[in-house]
Formats: structure tokens, C-alpha cells, sequence
């Protein structure tokens, strides 16, 4: 089976930065329940005043129109999956 089929998972975004402090969308909520996923280096979300870092296959869920702001700070590979 798939992903799809298991879990009911309609979108994965994959986000690739090289460089430190890559640019993000900023400070912004999403109308879906997002899973984010660390693949490689660090990421840190701040969510509700809270800072929250993940290390590879650290993984946070991030209820649909909870504001959250990505902090890059460095190479990383970044995995969001998503539910409508």
C-alpha cells in the first residue's frame, strides 16, 4: 500500500536548503494538519511562543491554523506532510 492509503496523506512538500538562514514563509498557519518531519541538519519551529528543534528523525505536528514560523540555521532536508 501507500502512504496515500495508509495513512490518508495527500501532499508531501520535500524543502531543501544549502545555505544558513535560507529564507521560509515565514510566520504562517495552514488550513491542514501538517506533519513535519526532519530528514537532515536541524530546523526549529516557533509555535506559540514556543521553540521546538528538531534533530534528523524528530518529528512535530502542527494542528491546521496554528501559527508557526520555521528557523533555519543551516543545511537542512525537511519533510511536511499534509491532510485535507
Amino acid at each position: 500500500k501507500t502512504i496515500s492509503e495508509d495513512c490518508g496523506v495527500k501532499v508531501l512538500h520535500t524543502y531543501i536548503s544549502l545555505a544558513e538562514n535560507s529564507k521560509t514563509f515565514g510566520s504562517h498557519y495552514d488550513p491542514v494538519d501538517v506533519l513535519i518531519v526532519q530528514a537532515k541538519g536541524t530546523i526549529s519551529y516557533l509555535c506559540d511562543n514556543i521553540t521546538y528543534t528538531l534533530n534528523p528523525g524528530d518529528s512535530l505536528f502542527i494542528p491546521k491554523g496554528t501559527y508557526h514560523e520555521p528557523i533555519v540555521p543551516g543545511p537542512r532536508v525537511t519533510l511536511s506532510f499534509s491532510w485535507e
